[in-house]
């Protein structure tokens, strides 16, 4: 987005523009999946999916797109997160609800029977089943396998927890 904007800024703060180039990451992301013999882990379909995923947190009032994935709801955070980290599960369903076709969903249904969602420990960095983990509860936007990767963790995160928390991530990331 960084290079879009600096390429066409008026381009990129248009919404019928964005949403034109997200529609068609989206149909990409999705139409990859399908080509590749229903196998959801193309790392083409992530490509076009953290690329929708930057559309969707870009706003024009910021001269230059902080690159995080969303400051509004820590459940779509954590859902992003997890898409990036590799949790299939959760990349399948992200395109299956993104597309107005349900060409993804016996996919989606395939793999929401064989495959948990799934996360990554931000402290120790090991993938695990999403449920087990423990998530802060002052930020909700990371999570962790242990009380003892948690506390660990706690010198690095805590400014970002309050910058988070204060709702200023984005002044910060631009400087």
């Amino acid at each position: 987005m960084k290079a879009a904007h600096s390429k066409f800024p008026e381009a990129v703060k248009n919404e019928m523009y964005q949403t034109i180039v997200k529609k068609n990451f989206v149909g990409n992301g999705a139409d990859a999946f399908l080509q590749l013999n229903k196998k959801p882990d193309s790392q083409v379909s992530l490509g076009f999916a953290v690329a929708s995923m930057l559309i969707d947190s870009y706003y024009p009032s910021s001269p230059i797109p902080p690159g995080t994935f969303d400051k509004r709801d820590p459940k779509i955070w954590l859902r992003n997160v997890d898409i990036i980290n590799g949790c299939k599960r959760s990349l399948v369903k992200y395109f299956a609800n993104q597309i107005p076709c349900n060409c993804l969903d016996e996919i989606h249904s395939q793999i929401k029977s064989t495959m948990p969602k799934t996360g990554k420990c931000i402290g120790c960095k090991q993938r695990k089943e999403r449920s087990s983990f423990y998530i802060c509860t002052v930020c909700e936007r990371v999570q962790y396998c242990s009380k003892a990767c948690q506390i660990a963790h706690v010198p690095k995160h805590k400014s970002y927890c309050k910058l988070w928390q204060n709702d200023k991530w984005y002044s910060y990331s631009l400087h």
